[in-house]
């Protein structure tokens, strides 16, 4: 461990690096906006293309598969419109890789990019046609397949499926696990346009419809979003499958150690009572009882959203002959499992006794639910509502009361506490909010009392669910990293990614999400930093947030890799969760913005060259006795910064001398003496510190987000012109029953117009952010040298202070 000056110097290191307002922004990142398609089947090859800013010299990508055992390979193709900036890849993924969710980075010139999500499946998967926006132009689907799309602006998506009278499918959209910017919207229609279902995602839930074909016949399928947005970053994956479909299920969590009984509800649920369906959002659903246990469950991992990753949970997935349903989540309660006694009208309350976790619902508008136990004068009690982080519309509010009996007044309840919202752990540019409602409890004396819970939504039925702990406290937390700016634009919202040009700096920061009434302190380390990067080791008091400095020694060499943010407090240890923005927002109190969980968390030492290096050419570690003189021999390396260089220290306390070194020179000695009033060092100790200085340096940003743009606005330009070539060219055919090649072709420009001009003016929009974007600017960076270590002596009582 450090000693206790050094691990103060380098929390005060990243303070001061986060604090100052005069930090310059950092050098511009790749960034990975889109891969299209986001996913592929197990044992097959797949050609993907990425769209996004600061991707030249693109070499290859970079998936966390490695945990899992396996890797996903490939190589670039080639670009005709720019073979210089390649955005297409072929992807090998291998027979034995395990299906799920994976980090994907482009691997180029600046470094890795920032994450997308890409998902690998068993099962045989196609591509959209991107002609089908109408019914005579539906894309042939059956079940058994996995579609990857694009949403269209102003367009549906249209698939047509074959089925026999009775035949059972399930169909998904899956968005949010994608970090997909669509809002997934499903209808489907019979042939002659009645439609029989429809769904839209929401509550960190994919789009889901089922139906029993009624009769033999086509039925049209049509995909959206919600207000009609697409293009590159609105994809999807669509999963059409026979067999049983699980909105969700009752009890939400089990105890590990015990079979369960549960209540699943859904579509198509073999041996289910047709006269035990029950409505839920206007939509009939089968119920079944099971039996099962949560031992042997894999993991759910299928959330997209961050706090409910936080809620351990199992995946539970019905079999129905050679079918199994879609994944339903199985929580892991943390204590004994109680299920709500329904009371009716009379809202009569139930006896419990902690520890205990229980399983309810608002089954009524306006329901309260509430629960009575005895408890002595201090003892402590966690008192904890799960709802929405696993995936219910409930918005709990607690409320704590007294049971006070008096022979002539009866009853009497007093309040003694309440909590609602969890409140948002993150900040203005990475919000966290939760709706979820938790309070630690110390009992003021001996007692019942009585926990009511009300859905201030005041929605009721039958998905109404929530999980209520009472227990006693158990001190924990999870961790989030996000990739962080030294300094921010007003207002704005940007996509970063942890890059380091020799010499530079970039920052982590790290929210914790604290569990139990855990106030302790929490170390923070991160694993994997190639040679050449340090970070110093940080402590996170009580409070919610904290941020990782890193630096880049002015010789440390070309690297790309993935790290882990890690934290430990005593005996609990955690690996940070990642968190992403989907899309920038230029000014966040106009514009909306979505955060999501990544799958990875990259780092870079890129090749760029900073327009000035520190180097430190003697040593790294200086002893001075307080009131001597200590010179520091400083070299600077100019690679296009001129004039007067000024260097300054960080970290250090006090007021503390800089050095100038004049145009003209490359050197100078930084001179640290005491004697003056207020300067360092005034005390004994040990600190590390580092050497820094500012550069102003003339961004050209890359051309390759430009060229692809223009190339796709210039093909689709094309196509339009033929298209309107059919038409204009087109002549009635004197013989109307039997149609010409001309004509058919005139009716097919005609659908497919439309759809052209909306794309059109979709990438005309796009052509003028990215040049906006990619205007030549002036743009300030700081370099740092190497972490530099100084230790003060005392000064000896004989000798006379100067």
């Amino acid at each position: 461990m450090l000693p206790k000056n050094t691990r103060i110097a380098a929390v005060k290191l990243a303070v001061l690096a986060a604090a100052i307002g005069s930090l310059p922004a950092q050098l511009p990142v790749p960034v990975l906006e889109s891969i299209f398609p986001a996913g592929g089947q197990a044992g097959t090859s797949v050609v993907v293309t990425v769209t996004g800013e600061e991707l030249e010299g693109a070499t290859g990508l970079v998936f966390s598969t490695s945990e899992q055992g396996f890797s996903i390979t490939g190589e670039v193709l080639p670009s005709t419109e720019s073979p210089e900036h390649p955005n297409r890849f072929r992807l090998h993924i291998p027979a034995n890789a395990k299906p799920g969710c994976y980090g994907v980075h482009v691997q180029c010139t600046k470094g890795l990019s920032s994450p997308r999500h890409f998902m690998v499946s068993t099962t045989p998967e196609l591509l959209e046609s991107g002609l089908n926006h109408t019914r005579e132009q539906a894309m042939e689907i059956s079940p058994g397949i996995i579609v990857n799309g694009q949403t269209d602006e102003s367009a549906s998506d249209i698939y047509r499926l074959e089925l026999k009278a009775g035949e059972a499918v399930r169909i998904s959209c899956e968005s949010e696990a994608l970090a997909s910017r669509v809002s997934a919207g499903l209808v489907l229609y019979n042939a002659i346009g009645q439609e029989m279902d429809r769904d839209r995602n929401n509550s960190d839930r994919n789009a889901q419809i089922a139906i029993t074909a009624p009769e033999d016949g086509s039925y049209f399928l049509h995909v959206s979003d919600f207000t009609y947005r697409g293009g590159p970053g609105y994809n999807y994956r669509l999963e059409v499958a026979r067999g049983p479909l699980v909105s969700f299920l009752f009890p939400p969590a089990a105890q590990p150690g015990k079979t369960g009984t549960f209540t699943l509800y859904g579509r198509n649920l073999p041996g289910s009572d047709p006269s035990k369906k029950v409505r839920v959002n206007n939509r009939l659903l089968d119920t079944l009882e099971v039996t099962t246990s949560i031992e042997g469950l894999e993991e759910f991992v299928g959330h997209g959203l961050i706090r409910p990753s936080m809620v351990q949970a199992r995946s539970y997935r019905l079999q129905s002959g050679e079918e199994n349903s879609n994944a339903i989540p199985v929580g892991i309660a943390s204590a004994p499992v109680v299920l709500e006694t329904e009371t009716g009208t009379s809202g009569e309350p139930q006896s419990i006794q902690p520890p205990c976790e229980i399983q309810g619902r608002f089954n009524r508008t306006r329901d309260v639910d509430r629960y009575r136990f005895e408890a002595s004068k201090d003892d402590e009690l966690w008192i904890e509502c799960l709802a929405q982080r696993i995936g219910t519309p409930v918005d709990p509010i607690l409320t704590i009361e007294r049971l006070s009996r008096d022979g002539e007044s009866g009853e009497t309840m007093t309040q003694v506490a309440s909590a609602d919202d969890l409140g948002d752990t993150g900040e203005r540019r990475f919000p966290l909010p939760c709706g979820d409602a938790a309070i630690s409890f110390k009992v003021p004396e001996d007692g019942t009392y009585q926990v009511s819970i009300l859905n201030l939504a005041g929605r009721g039925g039958m998905d109404q669910v929530y999980r209520l702990a009472i227990r006693e406290p158990e001190p924990g937390f999870e961790l989030l990293a996000i990739p962080w700016r030294q300094v921010h634009i007003k207002n704005e919202v940007d996509i970063l990614t942890p890059v380091l040009p020799p010499g530079g700096m970039t920052q982590i920061r790290v929210f914790a999400i604290r569990q139990g009434g855990f106030e302790g302190e929490i170390d923070l380390s991160i694993d994997g930093l190639p040679p050449g990067v340090n970070c110093p080791p940080t402590s996170m008091g009580s409070g919610r947030d904290t941020t990782l400095t890193l630096t880049a020694n002015p010789t440390a060499q070309r690297w790309d890799g993935l790290i882990a943010v890690q934290g430990s407090s005593g005996q609990l240890k955690r690996t940070a969760k990642v968190g992403m923005l989907l899309h920038r927002a230029r000014d966040f109190s106009k514009e909306s913005y979505s955060t999501a969980l990544a799958r990875s968390l990259s780092l870079s030492i890129s090749d760029s060259k900073h327009p000035v290096s520190i180097t430190i050419p003697e040593k790294q570690d200086y002893e001075i006795t307080l009131g001597e003189t200590l010179e520091i021999p400083v070299k600077v390396l100019r690679q296009g910064a001129s004039g007067e260089i000024i260097i300054r220290s960080e970290g250090l306390p006090h007021k503390h001398p800089e050095l100038k070194i004049p145009a003209g020179s490359d050197s100078g000695s930084l001179v640290i003496a005491s004697g003056k009033e207020g300067e360092f060092p005034r005390e004994a100790g040990t600190w590390t510190f580092r050497l820094t200085t500012e550069a102003t340096f003339q961004h050209e940003p890359g051309p390759a987000a430009v060229i692809h743009a223009r190339a796709e606005q210039t093909r689709l330009k094309t196509e339009e012109r033929k298209l309107l070539e059919d038409i204009q060219n087109y002549k009635p055919s004197t013989k109307a029953e039997n149609p010409g090649e001309a004509e058919l072709s005139a009716v097919e420009a005609a659908r497919r117009l439309p759809v052209l001009q909306s794309a059109i003016r979709a990438t005309a929009e796009r052509l003028k952010v990215i040049a906006e974007r990619k205007r030549a600017s002036s743009r300030k960076v700081r370099a740092y040298s190497i972490p530099l270590n100084i230790t003060i002596k005392p000064r000896d009582p004989a000798t006379p202070s100067g």
